[in-house]
């Protein structure tokens, strides 16, 4: 099997490159559908890390939006166990499907990656910008790190820090590159490690504050209104868990009247 390989071949190498693996907080291995819906996956991965020595919290894998929510038990089965032995778990191509919102309750990932099909224009297109924005905030009142992909622009990237994603990952910051060249070369931070053979490395963004949840919608609203901030973020926030994604075009609607509120510093 491929991913067996490709998890086998990736530890191995962290074994055997200690002191380059020491400079990458972490590396993401993705894993198939066929991989999310073999029961002995999981155990595939505990033993080969108990076996190699390698420290579990350096290692993470992710799987595309639609293979977790086409096997929803089977994938947050596993996401349990790799969690339970230190491994992160990463939702690539967020946003891709209908009912995003309402799945992201039922799956206890630790990233989220969003679909790179709302980064390439957000600079031109309100509703992208939108979409990146909403994804990024219920993502951080769930506890979750936000990750952008395919940034291939400037102007993405300052979008991006002006929203408060957490990473940004495509090739503004640097291109794919082989297993073998991991650690040669030097990225401006330490961050979430590149994905071997993908969209290129990872960089840190502005980190959004405690206080600035569902802040585009409810600032924008307090001030027309004249209604308390606080207030009427908790109400937006418990609306949108509560309601499964009910309310996410009223919210989308929301954003485009008071698209561009800056976040409390």
């Amino acid at each position: 099997r491929y991913d067996r390989w490709v998890i086998a071949t990736a530890i191995e190498w962290a074994r055997t490159h200690a002191e380059v693996f020491k400079r990458i907080s972490r590396i993401f291995i993705n894993l198939s559908r066929d991989s999310v819906a073999d029961p002995e996956t999981g155990e595939f991965i505990r033993q080969s890390l108990a076996a190699s020595g390698v420290d579990p919290r350096c290692v993470g894998f992710e799987t595309a939006e639609n293979i977790a929510i086409g096997n929803l038990g089977k994938a947050n089965a596993l996401i349990v166990t790799l969690r339970r032995i230190g491994c992160s778990f990463a939702l690539d191509d967020f946003g891709s499907g209908v009912s995003s919102f309402a799945y992201l309750k039922a799956l206890g990932v630790d990233y989220l990656k969003i679909d790179g099909m709302f980064i390439g224009n957000m600079s031109q297109d309100r509703v992208d910008y939108a979409m990146v924005r909403s994804i990024k905030e219920i993502g951080h009142v769930m506890g979750k790190v936000v990750v952008a992909e395919s940034v291939e622009s400037e102007s993405a990237l300052q979008n991006l820090r002006e929203i408060g994603v957490d990473y940004a990952q495509g090739f503004v910051i640097g291109a794919p590159r082989a297993l073998e060249e991991i650690g040669s070369v030097q990225t401006p931070t330490p961050s979430v490690a590149p994905e071997q053979g993908t969209r290129g490395p990872s960089r840190p963004l502005q980190q959004v504050s405690e206080g600035a949840v569902i802040s585009g919608v409810c600032q924008g609203l307090a001030r027309y209104f004249g209604l308390n901030v606080t207030a009427l973020r908790i109400f937006a926030v418990l609306l949108l868990l509560l309601s499964g994604g009910g309310v996410i075009l009223v919210y989308f609607a929301l954003m485009l009247l008071f698209p561009y509120a800056p976040l409390e510093s």
